[in-house]
């Protein structure tokens, strides 16, 4: 149900292509070529984006979205294309980005210090010792793959983070809000008018024994059909119909039957206000309003690039399997990094 999952530069990138946010003009002009290494994706200018590299962040971003929501998330259809299918062209367009953000660095002469590679290079030595066997015979990367990527992208943060120093930009409690609701839901995909109904006539006669005092947690261990009973999410982040009559609720409080894209839905709300996942969130909703601000010139020296790339390698990327999943996580690895600079 949830929309998007992530943090760090490299998320808020990849969040945003696909949620369709990455605007025009947000890539070098392509030039397709069979002349990249055994195992490049593309090269922009003299720097290559590799296979291993693309991999670790597929199967690092691929496996928060099975973990938040569930077996089967990835297979779902996003309208002619599986989410996993989105999932890649996001982290390529994203990983894109990052390596125009790394030219950029040499235009406004902005280098990673000493003391930064350092922690680099711990961070990445450290999650490579963590990989699993599944993991690394997936991505077929050494410890020096995952120091590069990880090198490019602090580099492209520091890029972010000081031409987007000055922006003043404030986000308000009820802006970044995040609440955490329950829910009993009946899925209406698929069915017919008469099937629809029956579900309807299904989901009221559980509001009834709702309001007669009956266990939400207990009705919705009998009848919801999805396979997850709570979430917590801020404005955005779910479906239109559902966030709406959630954010409406407070503390203790129950909807109605309420009709989203998916289904029916009963919502109780367990928290109107989270302090903790509101702060946080209000770091995200920063950070992307500073992205938006960030959108001009980093179009403009994108323009000014040229992107040799292989299509056939960009749309054969291979998925990862499930026994890739969990285990070592390359966002976590990389904020070690940030959190040892603050």
């Amino acid at each position: 149900m949830r929309k998007t999952a992530g943090c760090a530069l490299i998320l808020l990138l990849a969040a945003a292509a696909l949620a369709g946010c990455s605007g025009g003009g947000g890539f070098p002009q392509l030039i397709f070529t069979a002349g990249l290494s055994a195992d490049g994706l593309f090269r922009i200018e003299d720097e290559e984006m590799t296979e291993p590299q693309a991999k670790i962040v597929l199967m690092t971003e691929l496996s928060r979205y099975q973990t938040l929501y569930g077996e089967g998330i990835l297979s779902r259809d996003m309208g002619g294309r599986t989410l996993e299918e989105e999932v890649r062209e996001g982290v390529l367009e994203a990983l894109g980005k990052v390596m125009v953000m790394d030219e950029m660095a040499d235009i406004y002469q902005i280098r990673l210090t000493e003391e930064e590679r350092g922690r680099i290079l711990s961070a990445a030595a450290q999650y490579y010792g963590e990989l699993g066997e599944a993991q690394l015979a997936y991505t077929e990367a050494s410890q020096e793959d995952v120091a590069v990527l990880m090198e490019r992208i602090a580099l492209a943060d520091k890029v972010f983070r000081e031409l987007t120093a000055e922006e003043d930009i404030e986000i308000s409690d009820d802006e970044a809000r995040v609440i955490t609701v329950k829910h009993i839901m009946k899925k209406t995909g698929g069915l017919g008018p008469e099937e629809k109904e029956e579900a309807y006539s299904q989901m009221l006669a559980v509001f009834d024994r709702l309001t007669r005092g009956e266990d939400f947690d207990t009705l919705a261990g009998e009848f919801s059909e999805d396979t997850r009973i709570q979430y917590s999410f801020g404005r955005g982040e779910m479906d239109e119909a559902f966030e709406e009559a959630a954010f409406a609720l407070d503390a203790g409080e129950m909807s109605t039957v309420v009709e989203s894209a998916q289904g029916y839905h009963i919502i109780l709300c367990v928290s109107n206000f989270d302090r903790e996942a509101t702060d946080v969130h209000k770091e995200e909703l920063e950070k992307q309003k500073r992205w938006q601000a960030f959108q001009e010139v980093y179009e403009e020296a994108a323009r000014e690039l040229v992107c040799q790339t292989s299509e056939r390698r960009m749309e054969g990327l291979a998925f990862p399997p499930e026994a890739a999943f969990g285990g070592a996580d390359f966002y976590e690895a990389y904020e070690s990094c940030l959190a040892q600079e603050n």
